[in-house]
């Protein structure tokens, strides 16, 4: 399997997975923190929003803009509801993955200022959106056994 495809089918089983995942929610608490410091459901969805939307852009030539606190806050206010959170999601989501199809593996190997700072390969930061969904999608799961449903529902 080639790393296009790799990314492209990775991409997509995170964005369906963390997608399914959040369903299982209770709808009351989508929009709480289980802990003060702790990134609500919605919040954790128009973050990975953020990413996706941020990496379409760098696939498309531009350079990664590193949000500030005031720039996430501001983005995450534009979503009244986690069901317009969840929408964005799937948009940015289907967006990157539409651009991540129509790159050249070539571009692959560029290098691109990550958010960090560090110079790394195009590649690499698309393999991070995979592992920052799925990380957050993990913790979607933590969220929903807190509120007493222990199933596997992305299994389903």
């Amino acid at each position: 399997m080639d790393t296009k495809k790799q990314i492209l089918g990775g991409l997509t089983q995170a964005k369906d997975m963390f997608l399914k995942d959040i369903g299982y929610i209770p709808a009351d608490k989508l929009d709480v923190s289980p802990m003060a410091q702790a990134k609500t459901p919605k919040a954790m969805t128009v973050e990975c929003a953020a990413l996706f939307r941020g990496l379409t852009s760098v696939v498309g030539g531009a350079d990664f803009k590193r949000p500030t606190p005031e720039d996430r806050a501001a983005y995450l206010a534009k979503f009244k509801t986690t069901d317009e959170a969840k929408a964005e999601f799937a948009a940015a989501a289907d967006g990157l993955l539409a651009a991540v199809a129509a790159m050249d593996v070539a571009a692959m190997d560029r290098e691109v200022t990550a958010p960090w700072g560090a110079q790394v390969p195009l590649g690499t930061m698309l393999f991070l959106a995979i592992n920052h969904t799925s990380y957050h999608d993990g913790q979607l799961n933590y969220i929903q056994m807190l509120y007493g449903d222990n199933a596997f529902h992305w299994m389903e």
